[in-house]
């Protein structure tokens, strides 16, 4: 375990200001740099330097943040990486945003949420998808509190929506840092999100990131998790089988074809074999559809 910073102390240029959570791999603080601007500062447990493969993990890190940052349309829809560095430990750096919450807030407060505002998030979160998906990152970990809203009284949703929290993305293309070392437990996701290949210790895909947003678009346009009655430990036997509760949205147009193209990409995105759910660009074709008005 890494030492936890005290309040005051400076780390490679950043006043620790308070501690703001605890997670299974890191440490959460608010912080400022030395010029004064406000930063969200992850000191990480693992991976660390005892790990065999902890260069490449900052390496494979590099390369991620790179990528995230040379498109203009993945940038833009991810939350800003500041910098990162390394000692015995791994860091990471972000910009600092107040009043920003997580789309668990949208469920929360369901009603406050109209089917357009809820909508726009939508289209959000699938444009950010895809957009990480047209770079070949895989994020394998989708859950909504890895979506991020940020206030903004200018956009249709009332908030922008950003993606966090890629510590453990990796590129379709290549195996990730960590792959088949013992020291490390297979791919991270998260219960109730995860796809049936998450389950059951294979890699993750594309088509996996596809499942965890067909559940969170479940909850976003339907006000139902599929898999609301196996959130105990039945969950992996639904998942594999597809056992869920179908999502069902009523749209107010004269032609039930348009509500039944939604509905059907969104329960596609449970199959339980990858190869049989959608891409996220088919997602964001329908979401993107102009006549998305519900009754």
């Amino acid at each position: 375990m890494p030492e936890i910073f005290p309040i005051g102390i400076v780390k490679n240029g950043y006043q620790i200001i308070e501690e703001l959570s605890r997670g299974t791999f890191a440490i959460s603080y608010k912080a400022k740099s030395l010029t004064g601007e406000l930063v969200f500062f992850k000191q990480y447990q693992s991976p660390n330097a005892s790990l065999e493969w902890f260069t490449d993990y900052v390496s494979h890190q590099q390369e991620i943040k790179k990528c995230i940052q040379e498109d203009i349309e993945t940038r833009n829809r991810c939350y800003k990486i500041v910098e990162f560095f390394e000692d015995n430990y791994f860091y990471e750096v972000f910009e600092y945003i107040d009043d920003s919450k997580s789309l668990a807030y949208c469920f929360e407060h369901y009603a406050d949420f109209s089917w357009e505002h809820r909508l726009a998030l939508a289209k959000s979160m699938m444009l950010g998808i895809k957009a990480l998906h047209d770079q070949k990152i895989i994020h394998c970990d989708i859950k909504p509190d890895n979506l991020i809203l940020i206030p903004d009284a200018t956009v249709e949703s009332g908030y922008i929506l950003k993606i966090i929290d890629l510590d453990w993305s990796f590129f379709s293309d290549k195996q990730a840092p960590w792959h088949g070392f013992d020291d490390f437990d297979g791919y991270v996701g998260t219960s109730f999100y995860m796809s049936p290949e998450h389950i059951d210790n294979k890699t993750p895909s594309h088509a996996s990131d596809i499942f965890s947003c067909g559940i969170v678009l479940g909850q976003l346009l339907a006000g139902m998790h599929p898999f609301h009655k196996n959130l105990d430990d039945t969950y992996d036997h639904a998942a594999f089988s597809g056992d869920f509760s179908l999502i069902r949205i009523k749209l107010a147009v004269n032609e039930i074809e348009l509500s039944q193209i939604l509905e059907n990409i969104l329960n596609a995105c449970l199959n339980p074999n990858p190869e049989q759910r959608p891409t996220a660009k088919q997602i964001c074709d329908v979401l993107l559809c102009q006549n998305l008005v519900k009754l």
